[in-house]
């Protein structure tokens, strides 16, 4: 009897931890728990970009894409939470389980993510455009948790970032840190790859 009972309260103890998360703030602008789920609702509180929040899970909703500032669209799901004495609804596709690097300009440092910096060099390569060759050179920077690529050509940048071992939650937000302000920035792409994400993006003078 005395094992029967201690399995039920082991799983009852499993069940209910599970409803509780802890997560950090990734989004630049912050995270507001809503009364519905949609951006739109009404606001009930707003935890700051970098915080740290514990939270009760009532149930989650199916996935969504929202767009953020009219620039990026976010994957993810919205949560019924319960928060400090607060119920409502947050978007997880803003939140992380590790504290986010922030710098001096309060965004996301993607330089200190990379980590420490392993090897420069420079690729030529060339591109024929109506019979004529022309070169483009790419500048490559190795970290140890990803790479950048610059490539200048003809008036234009592409830059190409991948980051390994981070989640997509974690990418998303990036981005918007990265890019929110940049008005030339003409698209910006992000792809899975096996052990991280990278992502693209373009933009001419």
């Amino acid at each position: 009897m005395n094992r029967y009972y201690f399995l039920l309260v082991f799983f009852f103890y499993q069940i209910h931890a599970k409803a509780y998360e802890t997560k950090y703030v990734w989004n630049i602008f912050g995270i507001e728990i809503k009364k519905e789920p949609t951006l739109n609702s009404e606001t009930v509180i707003k935890i700051d970009f970098g915080e740290k929040i514990e939270f009760e899970v009532i149930n989650e909703l199916g996935s969504t894409i929202i767009m953020v500032d009219n620039f990026f669209k976010f994957s993810g799901s919205w949560l019924n939470i319960s928060f400090e004495g607060n119920q409502g609804y947050i978007f997880n596709g803003f939140f992380s389980s590790r504290e986010p690097p922030r710098n001096k300009f309060y965004t996301i440092n993607e330089i200190s993510i990379l980590g420490k910096k392993k090897e420069e060099r420079v690729a030529i390569d060339s591109i024929e455009i109506d019979s004529i060759y022309y070169f483009k050179k790419t500048e490559i920077t190795q970290y140890e948790n990803g790479e950048i690529r610059y490539l200048p050509f003809d008036g234009c940048f592409n830059y190409t970032y991948t980051f390994l071992g981070l989640t997509k939650n974690e990418v998303q937000n990036i981005i918007l840190s990265m890019y929110y302000k940049a008005d030339a920035i003409m698209e910006v792409k992000l792809t899975k790859i096996d052990n991280g994400w990278k992502i693209y993006s373009y933009s001419c003078d």
